[in-house]
């Protein structure tokens, strides 16, 4: 049982390294998203799917080291979750380190969602406000009065304020 707890301890120890690429990767975004750097939020963003790919093997791999330690234990595997392995291993040498592990694990994983929330917000924000732009345009296309080019043409007689078909 031991070494499948160090196994696992291994494999916790790859995933909360990938939550920290992941959230420095976020906070990274975060500086490109208000700067609207869309090639660097595209060059993240592939670094990000690298990364997520790296955090499901490593989730795979998990999976297969928790199904053994469900056998040892006699436990069904949907059934066992980090924490209730670390109350399962207190007597163990391996305890202190593993329940350590599992609460460093957890906050990495809070650090990570928080810094993704602050993005969607961000990304919330700017799509609100060009959609602000384009319907205020479009407001003052359909007013009524004066709404000349600079070649003298109405420019309200167009199709649409987003009309590409020329």
């Amino acid at each position: 049982m031991a070494g499948l707890i160090h196994e696992l301890m291994e494999n916790l120890t790859g995933v909360m390294q990938i939550y920290g690429e992941l959230t420095a990767l976020a906070q990274e975004k975060r500086g490109s998203i208000v700067a609207n750097d869309i090639a660097n939020i595209k060059r993240i963003t592939q670094l990000e799917t690298t990364a997520v790919a790296r955090g499901a093997k490593a989730d795979k791999e998990r999976a297969i080291i928790i199904k053994d330690v469900c056998q040892v234990l006699g436990r069904k595997e949907e059934s066992l979750t980090l924490t209730q392995l670390a109350d399962i291993i207190k007597n163990q040498p391996e305890y202190e380190a593993y329940a350590a592990l599992v609460e460093s694990l957890k906050a990495a994983l809070a650090d990570l969602s928080a810094a993704n929330e602050d993005n969607r917000i961000l990304v919330a924000n700017a799509l609100d406000y060009i959609e602000f732009n384009i319907n205020a345009v479009r407001s003052a296309m359909e007013s009524p009065g004066a709404s000349y080019g600079r070649d003298g043409e109405d420019f309200r007689e167009s199709a649409s304020f987003l009309d590409i078909s020329g």
